[in-house]
């Protein structure tokens, strides 16, 4: 059961996400709370872990948004893919690390949102969103992944048990 202990923090981060955080904008571009801690968690669990929170919340995301476009639980998992591929046991411990993938992880996930939506034959300017929306929610979730890597690493799934080690992907 401990196991699955994640899940009551990624339906409370959902919903911080699309009530109190989707209020709080800069620029018109709000932080993305859940991107933060699936790139957290592929960090200090790997890319498995963190292709299992990023499906868990996602689906979390989609199922509480207003929007009627329903991408992140697809989106997240392979950003915490992409993420687990660019952590390697020299750099994993490094500060620098959650930053970077921080960074990288908005830009992916706002570029996959925005060609998901042109897919759907939905209108995109795709230099504006880039520029107006993905790169400053980028900046914005860099400079607060300080916060969400230093909480995750004092009270994070290691220290309760919801660490990759301790799951058994074999089974039961």
């Amino acid at each position: 059961m401990r196991k699955y202990g994640f899940i009551p923090l990624l339906l409370l981060t959902a919903i911080l996400q699309t009530t109190l955080l989707s209020r709080m904008t800069i620029n018109d571009v709000k932080p993305d709370l859940m991107l933060m801690l699936v790139v957290a968690q592929t960090v200090f669990g790997g890319a498995v872990a963190g292709m299992v929170w990023g499906l868990v919340g996602g689906l979390f995301l989609d199922l509480l948004s207003r929007g009627s476009f329903d991408a992140l639980v697809l989106v997240l998992p392979f950003v915490a893919f992409v993420a687990g591929t660019m952590t390697g046991e020299s750099l994993r411990h490094r500060f620098v690390l959650p930053l970077i993938l921080a960074f990288l992880g908005s830009l992916l996930q706002g570029g996959l949102i925005i060609l998901a939506l042109q897919l759907a034959n939905l209108p995109v300017f795709w230099t504006v969103s880039l520029i107006s929306t993905v790169v400053q929610g980028a900046t914005i979730n860099t400079a607060l992944m300080p916060l969400v890597y230093l909480a995750f690493n004092r009270w994070g799934p290691r220290k309760h048990g919801l660490h990759a080690s301790h799951w058994n992907w074999k089974g039961s």
